[in-house]
């Protein structure tokens, strides 16, 4: 999970489950989960920690974490580890943003519109560049929910059955299956560095090994 500290947006927090070198946030699975969702213009900042650090959700440029799991996955375990599957799930594809839409909002409208696109656009990115690698997984509901706004929250019946009907798609059923097939074997088909370099470079092509 990812969060921001109050006081740098910009600079995305991870919390960990397991003891890595360097600072750490010791905050519980609860804490976590809340630094996530806090959008500084509907909930307060979550303070986390024996000095109160303040954490806020959206971290500008990490609203999707891949990469920024991957490099983790480096520091963590090194890059020559091999991955089964990484799962990316979406927040549904966000509506088409106009010029004129962005103009007329408050700022605070504005940055939630504006992570969805983001999330999508890295997503889209990532879908490019690992698209013959098995590995990796996007879940990402293709219609309805990204016109739900944050304010609907009652929603959740018309949330549940666009996603249902997203996830017995057969394309998305058949991604799904080999999904749980990889994780089920625990045999990993790609390395983080191939992984890495498959992101970082636009021509790059990652070959599955076997």
């Amino acid at each position: 999970m990812y969060a921001a500290s109050a006081d740098n947006v910009r600079h995305p927090q991870p919390f960990r489950a397991y003891p890595i070198r360097g600072l750490s946030v010791n905050a519980t699975i609860v804490e976590a989960i809340c630094a996530t969702m806090s959008i500084p213009s509907h909930f307060l900042a979550v303070k986390i920690g024996r000095i109160q650090r303040r954490f806020v959700g959206g971290p500008l440029g990490a609203n999707n974490p891949t990469a920024e799991l991957l490099k983790e996955a480096e520091n963590a375990f090194g890059n020559e580890k091999r991955l089964v599957q990484i799962v990316s799930i979406g927040c549904g594809v966000p509506p088409a943003l106009s010029v004129e839409a962005l103009i007329s909002e408050s700022g605070a409208g504005r940055l939630l519109r504006e992570i969805p696109t983001e999330c999508e656009t890295i997503a889209k990115d990532l879908g490019t560049r690992l698209i013959n690698v098995d590995a990796y997984l996007r879940l990402s509901v293709e219609k309805e929910i990204g016109q739900i706004e944050m304010t609907n929250w009652a929603s959740l019946e018309e949330i549940e059955t666009h996603t249902a009907c997203y996830v017995e798609t057969p394309a998305v059923i058949r991604a799904l299956e080999r999904s749980l097939k990889r994780l089920k074997e625990r045999v990993g088909t790609v390395t983080v560095a191939q992984l890495s370099k498959c992101i970082t470079c636009d021509h790059t092509v990652v070959p599955n090994s076997s």
